[in-house]
Order: C-alpha cells, then structure tokens, then sequence
C-alpha cells in the first residue's frame, strides 16, 4: 500500500525520474520528514550487512521501517493532493 501511495503522489504531481535525481538542497519543516530520509540513507548499508550475514530478514526490517516512517511523514505533512 504505501508503495501505490508513492506512486499515486509522483504521478498527481507530474514529475520524471530525471527532476527527481536533480532536485537540489532540500529543507525538512517538520520532523518526519528528517525521519523518513535518515531511514532512507541506511539502505546501502542494510544491503551491505545482508550480503554479508547472509540473513535476508534485515531486508523486511528495513521495509518495516520505512513503510513506518511514510505513514508518519503523510500523516503529518503536506503532500501533492493531500
């Protein structure tokens, strides 16, 4: 569900891959925000440590963790067509 949302947003605001990889500095207003993209950063290394260990269920906490921090990042900000 939370990946349909992403898409959904992306889609209703009309922006590309490319004008995604551009965007520039980026400020975050409200804490989930700041939340949600120090999550995002642990990815390389949760792939890292699962290439390593072998134990693939850091990729489903991984998932957990982030699905937990967009439902707290739209609960709490402004989103296109929200």
């Amino acid at each position: 569900y939370a990946y349909a949302r992403m898409v959904s947003l992306k889609r209703k605001a009309g922006v590309s891959d490319e004008e995604i990889r551009n965007i520039g500095a980026i400020t975050f207003t409200h804490e989930s925000e700041k939340q949600l993209a120090l999550a995002a950063l642990n990815f390389e290394a949760m792939i890292l440590k699962t290439a390593e260990d072998l134990y693939p269920h850091h990729i489903c906490d991984y998932a957990y963790e982030m699905v937990g921090k967009l439902g707290e990042f739209y609960q709490h900000c402004q989103v296109v067509g929200g």
